[in-house]
């Protein structure tokens, strides 16, 4: 007999649509610094600009993940996530709107408040496994993560 995989080897439904999250989650941020890249180089045709934009995203995600982690221990955790996901596509689609037309700080000063909605995102998501699977299914719903995160980021 041929075992068939199941949806038990992702874990709980509720791990799962965590996980198609999170996984939709990143692959939304790696498309979107993608497209970024080719639309600045594009309209300014400068590296550096990529380099402004991208080291602003990159700065704020470092200055804010401390908050991110004090604030996913104090408030809800899907809050947070829902909140800076949220925010991130909102603040993306504005970056998309006003990247043809508006001076190269205007979009790094959008991919800087970007990074840091990513920021708050990271500790959240870190921690809300443990919360939605049993001990013993811990390792694996783990590995799923790590498997998803470096296949995309």
């Amino acid at each position: 007999m041929v075992r068939r995989p199941s949806a038990e080897l992702l874990g709980p439904p509720r791990f799962r649509s965590f996980l198609v999250a999170r996984t939709s989650a990143l692959l939304g941020a790696a498309i979107g610094h993608t497209c970024l890249t080719v639309l600045i180089l594009e309209r300014t045709e400068s590296v550096g600009d990529v380099a402004a934009v991208l080291a602003a995203f990159s700065a704020a995600t470092i200055a804010v993940v401390v908050l991110g982690g004090s604030l996913a221990d104090r408030t809800s955790r899907t809050r947070l996530l829902r909140f800076s996901h949220c925010g991130s596509a909102a603040v993306q689609l504005a970056t998309v709107a006003v990247a043809d037309g508006y001076p190269i700080g205007v979009v790094a000063a959008l991919q800087f408040v970007n990074g840091g909605l990513t920021a708050l995102s990271y500790p959240a998501a870190r921690s809300l496994a443990p919360r939605l699977v049993s001990k013993p299914q811990l390792h694996q719903s783990n590995s799923w993560l790590v498997l998803v995160y470096e296949l995309i980021a």
